[in-house]
């Protein structure tokens, strides 16, 4: 353990760039915000990030780092969680020092929280457990008044907390009361986030009226026939009218708020369906990522790869753009690694439980705390690294599927 903090941070006098423009860097951004730190604005070499203002600051290849890091003499915070290790060795090759130059976000950051206000979904996808897995959870929404005592006993034991996402296996959407629930968030000035399938019919005007940070819209095509199959029970049509709806509610009030689309990868949907949709998020001004979709959860691939009780997922795991088979056997598996999921991450279920973690889903073995507001942070990552799942997951390297199979992508365009 390191014994930097962002209260160290506070008195290098230089600017700051964050490096990494998706969620966890908006994260930090909120974290340094509170700190009053003079930020230049972010560093990212996506593409889809050119010309372009997240949160209000601009966004600059890498190679500006470069050019002006002599006269500009900057400080860098790493908000890569898949290439932290790559983008530490880039900072270090233009002559950067760790901690003096530059840190991590997890070393000024501590836990991620992810709280799962909604228990349920309305569709059903076969990558998801929602709508694979044959034992499902209890079913709810969780209440603002114990949603406001979680915010509560966060910030008392982790005050530099710098994004909490509201969402895992369930659809935020269908919440009655998100707007509040972003409002609380808000006020403590902490990152908001929200995933979404986006097939509703209301609480789009909610999100912008709210200020929320990032709404994530998760999409598998941009007809209806590939989008059918991937987003099972979802509608494509009204995914793109509420993405126009957004756009305008936005534009009426000249909103901040980064939206992005995600657009999963199957074997089937990387032709015309991506390029059409890659062309509507530009032409909304909405950002646009590509992922390889990934078959979840944890538990699911243990049994794949043990082969037991996946026929029926089959046909979804051979349209997977990347195997599992393949993705595993590219994934690191030494025993003194460290999985960001065990270390940093505590995941609140709709009724206060905690699980595991954000990949997995079986309450029968994933349930390490009935209700989080009884236990102290400490005790639940301590429970965490008692669960023989965790264990089975990285001895696997399970835990490394999630983030290798895009890292290799990213990494290839670092810089």
């Amino acid at each position: 353990m390191n014994n930097f903090s962002i209260q160290q941070l506070c008195h290098i006098n230089k600017p700051v760039y964050i490096w990494g423009a998706r969620a966890l860097g908006c994260g930090v951004l909120r974290l340094v915000q509170r700190e009053n730190l003079n930020i230049k604005g972010f560093i990212d070499s996506d593409k889809a990030f050119k010309d372009r203002k997240i949160l209000g600051y601009h966004v600059y290849p890498p190679t500006h780092l470069k050019e002006n890091f002599i006269s500009e003499k900057p400080y860098v915070i790493i908000a890569s969680s898949t290439s932290e290790y790559t983008i530490s060795r880039l900072c270090e090759q233009m002559g950067m020092r760790k901690f003096s130059d530059f840190c991590t976000s997890s070393e000024i950051c501590g836990v991620e929280y992810i709280i799962d206000i909604v228990g349920a979904c309305n569709l059903a996808c076969p990558s998801c457990p929602r709508g694979n897995y044959p034992d499902q959870p209890s079913k709810g929404i969780m209440s603002l008044k114990k949603y406001e005592k979680v915010i509560e006993k966060i910030l008392e034991e982790s005050p530099n907390v710098s994004m909490i996402s509201l969402y895992n296996w369930g659809e935020p959407l269908l919440h009655p009361q998100l707007q509040d629930f972003i409002t609380i968030q808000k006020n403590k000035k902490i990152f908001s986030s929200v995933s979404t399938n986006f097939n509703i019919k209301n609480n789009i005007k909610s999100l912008v009226s709210a200020k929320l940070d990032m709404l994530k819209v998760s999409v598998s095509g941009y007809f209806q026939k590939n989008y059918g199959v991937t987003h099972f029970k979802g509608d494509i049509n009204l995914v793109k009218s509420n993405l126009y709806k957004l756009r305008y509610f936005m534009d009426k009030v000249n909103s901040e708020m980064e939206v992005e689309i995600i657009y999963h990868k199957y074997r089937n949907n990387t032709g015309n369906d991506l390029e059409k949709f890659r062309s509507l998020a530009q032409e909304l001004g909405f950002s646009f990522a590509e992922i390889f979709a990934y078959y979840n959860p944890v538990e699911k691939v243990i049994d794949y790869l043990e082969g037991r009780g996946v026929d029926k997922d089959m046909q979804l795991i051979e349209e997977l753009f990347i195997s599992i088979d393949e993705a595993i056997s590219n994934t690191e598996k030494t025993e003194k690694r460290l999985c960001p999921l065990k270390e940093n991450q505590v995941v609140i279920n709709w009724n206060g439980s905690v699980s595991l973690c954000c990949a997995c889903y079986d309450p029968k073995k994933t349930i390490i705390a009935d209700d989080f507001l009884d236990i102290p942070l400490n005790e639940i990552l301590s429970l965490k690294h008692k669960n023989t799942l965790c264990k089975t997951c990285m001895d696997y390297g399970i835990d490394q599927y999630y983030f290798d199979t895009s890292q290799r992508t990213v990494e290839k365009n670092i810089i």
